[in-house]
């Protein structure tokens, strides 16, 4: 969950910070600062954390390959009156040689992460009043990403590693109204897309120090997924709150597998339905149904090979996953 600062954040008092902590269970260093300015309509937020960490002691031993080092920042930049309001924000880590501990605590067999990283770019336009006391939101993200992983096993004398790149992308355009002092809607378009997915690995004896050849089980991967969307709200009704929601979305994904050429394509809705019956002043009574409809990720459709776990096996014939919600009960407050 990303969020941006709000009004109530921007008067907080003391904004700009400076912060140091060292924790000598975990030899961990931890800096950083934070620097907030408002220029009448403009509001500017940012801020830099810088992590350093050994193995862990636990109360029994050294855990092993459990150390890190992290590098994150995020910048905040939003501009608002009475007409409209315009935000752009940047959030992103770094993370380098990120141990993961072998669960025997062998120091010979482990798994290290050398590289990660995750970098959100994010904008946001809100137009009011555009007819009607009618609103409209405008919000996309970009978000290229790298996965990079290695085994090793002095046992084996094996080295394993595997590279993973992709890139995100959202984009959601909605429109929000109040028709009447009971009735709300929101309508709008929402796309999600990742792209140029590549996963290759590479394995060699652990005593040759030389890479070896590369296999590229999953290239050029690409999903997207179209959605229409409609909620409503109604409290036209004595005592009585109405809730409701409709999201139709077509799924498309492809890959160049080991296989060869694969593609999955599919569509369905999704929907919710909440009523909330006011039973006293402070007692009210609900209940909610929901249809959920999970598409299967590009990875677990079309990728076979070493993950931070153990090994996958992808499965282009996976089926989609369809959930039911159901839940009733009381509030008081």
């Amino acid at each position: 969950i990303l969020t941006r600062p709000t009004k109530e954040s921007w008067q907080t008092p003391n904004p700009n910070r400076l912060n140091f902590n060292y924790n000598s269970i975990s030899q961990r260093i931890n800096t950083g600062l934070s620097f907030r300015k408002s220029l009448n309509r403009w509001h500017i937020y940012t801020g830099f954390q810088f992590s350093k960490a050994g193995n862990y002691s636990s109360p029994d031993q050294e855990i092993l390959h459990s150390g890190y080092t992290y590098y994150s920042g995020v910048a905040d930049i939003s501009y608002g009156d009475e007409k409209r309001q315009f935000y752009f924000g940047y959030i992103g880590g770094l993370g380098k040689d990120i141990g993961k501990p072998d669960r025997e605590n062998d120091g010979g067999n482990y798994t290290v992460v050398p590289s990660e990283s995750q970098q959100f770019i994010r904008l946001g336009y809100t137009e009011n009043n555009l007819f009607a006391d009618a609103k409209l939101h405008f919000s996309l993200f970009y978000n290229p990403t790298t996965y990079f992983l290695e085994k090793i096993k002095t046992s084996g004398n094996t080295w394993e590693r595997s590279e993973t790149r992709g890139t995100n992308l959202g984009i959601k355009l909605f429109l929000e109204q109040e028709l009447s002092g009971s009735l709300f809607y929101q309508a709008g378009v929402e796309w999600f897309s990742r792209f140029s997915l590549e996963i290759k690995n590479s394995a060699r004896p652990l005593d040759n120090n030389e890479t070896g050849d590369w296999t590229v089980p999953l290239d050029n991967g690409s999903r997207n997924d179209y959605s229409l969307f409609l909620t409503l709200q109604y409290s036209g009704l004595d005592r009585w709150t109405f809730n409701g929601g409709l999201r139709y979305t077509y799924f498309s994904t492809h890959a160049d597998t080991g296989g060869g050429y694969l593609e999955k394509d599919s569509g369905s809705y999704s929907f919710f339905v909440g009523v909330t019956r006011k039973l006293t002043s402070k007692l009210a009574a609900f209940i909610n149904v929901a249809r959920a409809y999970r598409f299967p990720s590009l990875s677990e459709s079309f990728y076979t090979g070493l993950t931070g776990r153990k090994y996958v096996i992808g499965n282009p014939l996976l089926k989609p996953e369809i959930g039911w919600n159901i839940d009733a009960g009381l509030k008081y407050g």
